[in-house]
Order: structure tokens, then C-alpha cells, then sequence
């Protein structure tokens, strides 16, 4: 991801001294896992934690622009397949490492295990060298704008949670400023692959693209 906990401070003007380090990296959760490092603390984000780091999201290719500026956020339990998505399809291979990886940085501590019941967290790891890093927890996210209701990110934690039959954690942002960046689509337009397609989403506007990396959130 490339984002130094400087940089992060910069772009969503968190300080929050007590929890972040006063130096170190932003990586994504699924790279920490596999990481030389020791975790060191796992916490619930606050409520303005999260709030200032989804406004601090811009578009990709419009720095100035941020589509969550002015939306609620609220945390609230969704049925997956009630969802409409924008990605055409889900990758086989990571519905196993999210089976097989995504809760060893959590063991030692304790939070709900598995996907569906796991809130917004921040997880501190220290490296051999005593570099920090840290890594963004987040559930699905759900914008709700004058399109409607759709899953941004986190497509195949839901679809793992819709096959079983269960509802999941999600981060719904109502009152999105900008359309989606693609044609929504139902999950019977998506297939399960293993290998990502040429055509991954439909239509759409690449400039609409959310920039979720600027504030340290692995989309």
C-alpha cells in the first residue's frame, strides 16, 4: 500500500496519539498476516476514527473530491444477498485464504472470531527492526445513494456469509454524493471463477473509482 502512518494522519487528519504510532506503515490486514511481526494490540475503532477516515476517501483520479463528506455512517447488520454488487464475479481463492488466514492476527485476543460478527478494528503490529505497522479492519462496506443500496467492498466475505445462511457486519454510508462506478448487478450475474475475467465490472466511469487505499483501507 505505501502509505506511511504520516501520510494517513494527512489525508483523514486523525491523531488519535493513543492508539497510533507516532511512525510506521499502513498495510493491508491480509499482508500483516503473512508479516515478521509480533501484534501487539488489537482495538475496537471509535465511532470518529472511522467517520474521519471514510471522509478522508476521494476519488482516484479527483483528489479534491470526496464522496463521503457529508454521509452518515453507521454500522448495521445486512443480509449479503439482499445486496446488489458492482464486481462480476468472486475468486475461489480467496474465499480460502480468508478461510485458512484471516484470523491469525487475532488469536491472543479477545474479539468475536470469523467474519460475520467482526466490528471496525485497528491492528498494531511490531516488526524485528521495531517498525509499527498498522492495519485497518473493516466490514463490508454498503453505500446507500440515489441509486440505491450496494456492496462497494467486501464481496466475498459476503458471499461466504449469504451460502451459509447468516447476516454480517457491514459499514453503511447513506447519503453518497456520487453514483456508483459501474452497472449494479444482482449475485445471480456474478460467477464464482478461478481466475479474475477480463470484464470485471459493466459499464460504469473509472473516474468514479473510490480511492479507499488514500486512507489506508485495503479495497
Amino acid at each position: 500500500m505505501g502509505l506511511s502512518i504520516a501520510e494517513f494522519r494527512d489525508n483523514t487528519g486523525i491523531a488519535e496519539e493513543r492508539i497510533l504510532p507516532v511512525e510506521g506503515q499502513i498495510v493491508p490486514l491480509r499482508l500483516l498476516s503473512g508479516m515478521d511481526v509480533k501484534i501487539v494490540s488489537v482495538s475496537m475503532m471509535p465511532e470518529e476514527y472511522l467517520k474521519k477516515m471514510l471522509a478522508g476517501v476521494t476519488l482516484v483520479d479527483s483528489p479534491n473530491i470526496h464522496p463521503y463528506a457529508n454521509a452518515a455512517v453507521v454500522i448495521d447488520r445486512v443480509a449479503p444477498f439482499s445486496l446488489r454488487v458492482i464486481q462480476t464475479f468472486v475468486l475461489r481463492r480467496k474465499l480460502v485464504e480468508f478461510l485458512e488466514r484471516f484470523d491469525n492476527v487475532f488469536q491472543g485476543f479477545h474479539v468475536s472470531h470469523g467474519i460475520a460478527k467482526k466490528m471496525p478494528m485497528i491492528v498494531v503490529g511490531e516488526g524485528p527492526d521495531q517498525q509499527f505497522y498498522v492495519s485497518h479492519y473493516l466490514p463490508p462496506i454498503v453505500e446507500k445513494g440515489p441509486q440505491g443500496t450496494y456492496l462497494l467492498d467486501g464481496q466475498h466475505r459476503c458471499f461466504m456469509c449469504g451460502r451459509v445462511g447468516t447476516t454480517i457486519e457491514a459499514v453503511k454510508i447513506i447519503g453518497v454524493s456520487m453514483p456508483p462506478r459501474a452497472e449494479l448487478l444482482s449475485w445471480d450475474q456474478t460467477d464464482l471463477v478461478d481466475e479474475k475475467p477480463e470484464l470485471r465490472v459493466i459499464g460504469g466511469d473509472p473516474y468514479l473509482f473510490r480511492d479507499l487505499d488514500r486512507v489506508g483501507v485495503d479495497g
